[in-house]
């Protein structure tokens, strides 16, 4: 059997499931969500199964909630502006575009194809 969890007086269970039912970021609504499992004494290994998270990450948001209440289960990145970097550096871009334009080669073995 799973450990269970108690959380911290911030919200009632309905102020919970109000919370995740009210959502708009996704985010927020598995924390809620989470949260408001637990507080139906779900054990939170299965709480965290039920809404796709792991077990380090639901206790990461738990123990979150119990200090510091609702402002920490806002989204953090929620209207950030996420960048993109490439993985490949400008160098190793060129070699693949020069790779997939010639034809292939099978190098050792003696084998050359063209």
């Amino acid at each position: 059997m799973g450990r269970t969890i108690t959380l911290a007086q911030h919200l009632s269970s309905e102020g919970l499931k109000t919370r995740y039912q009210n959502s708009s970021d996704r985010v927020e609504s598995r924390r809620w969500h989470l949260l408001w499992l637990v507080s139906q004494r779900w054990y939170l290994l299965d709480a965290a199964e039920s809404v796709g998270m792991s077990y380090s990450y639901a206790r990461k948001v738990v123990y979150a909630y119990n200090k510091a209440g609702s402002e920490a289960i806002r989204n953090g990145r929620q209207g950030r502006q996420m960048t993109s970097r490439a993985l490949l550096s400008v160098t190793q871009q060129e070699e693949l575009d020069r790779a997939l334009r010639n034809p292939l080669r099978m190098v050792g073995f003696g084998m050359d194809r063209k």
